[in-house]
């Protein structure tokens, strides 16, 4: 069975987001997939956020 941990962590406004993985060659693309779609979020929300302070 495939296997996928994730954590994020905050401190003086730095966020640190970790990953722990185990499964096959398929899991892993499928893996990279959701992360970059989780990159993608958090760009779009920090690109929102910054313009509402402008």
């Amino acid at each position: 069975k495939p296997y996928i941990q994730l954590a994020l962590t905050t401190f003086n406004g730095d966020i640190t987001f970790s990953v722990g993985f185990k499964g096959n060659d398929e899991d892993e693309i499928r893996v990279k997939e959701m992360m970059k779609s989780v990159e993608n979020y958090l760009k779009k929300y920090i690109e929102e956020d910054s313009d509402w302070s402008e």
